[in-house]
């Protein structure tokens, strides 16, 4: 699809000294970080492959930038077919040499397979998992996983409506639900079709009404 224009977009109160392992978080962002999906294998999986899997996945960037390299001599020397790695294509075979001799684990094809997997997965690599344990704290703090009182154990609530899975932070209320159905109207906000938007859907305490 289209980029969307980032001087359209707001970070709402954005969190400084944000980083990971040390490494400044090149992004904005108005909450701490939490990790993403990671991946995992089934019992029934040898070690042997889930051992390789993990190591192409922790290698893959590395394949990717040498990649990147090669693809880049590819639109400097004006070749065709930019996309595909081809071997017997004169105009690409000087491109397919470019850092064979910064890496004994690497080969032009391989670097060029992952450069063109990173692009069309929109990710950086891979690393290993960080904590989750910040993550389940937040969700339980905003009310996404409660405890069943059924059989006492943790469940992520699914509600059948969007309305009742809003939960506001602490010192803030709900308002009613017309009001949270009519707030980006309210705001002057456009809503495209077949899409539900919700615009402040809280209230501070001191600004509730007391009737």
């Amino acid at each position: 699809g289209k980029p969307v224009d980032s001087s359209m977009l707001k970070v709402i109160q954005p969190k400084k000294d944000l980083e990971i392992d040390g490494v400044d978080f090149p992004f904005n962002s108005s909450t701490p970080l939490y990790p993403e999906w990671n991946v995992a294998s089934l019992v029934s999986v040898p070690n042997v492959v889930a051992e390789e899997l993990q190591f192409a996945l922790l290698d893959i960037e590395n394949h990717a930038n040498i990649g990147e390299k090669i693809h880049d001599c590819y639109i400097q020397n004006n070749c065709t077919q930019t996309e595909i790695y081809d071997t017997s294509d004169s105009c690409k075979e000087p491109c397919n040499n470019i850092d064979s001799e910064t890496t004994c684990k690497s080969t032009p094809e391989i670097a060029f397979m992952a450069h063109v997997a990173r692009t069309k997965g929109k990710y950086t690599g891979f690393r290993t998992t960080l904590s989750y344990m910040q993550l389940r704290n937040m969700q339980e703090e905003t009310g996404y996983i409660l405890k069943n009182t059924v059989n006492d154990a943790m469940e992520c609530i699914r509600e059948t409506n969007i309305y009742e899975a809003i939960v506001c932070p602490p010192g803030n209320f709900k308002k009613s639900k017309e009001e949270v159905e009519n707030g980006c109207k309210e705001a002057n906000l456009d809503c495209p079709a077949n899409f539900t938007c919700i615009c402040s859907p809280c209230v501070e305490a001191f600004d509730v009404d007391v009737f």
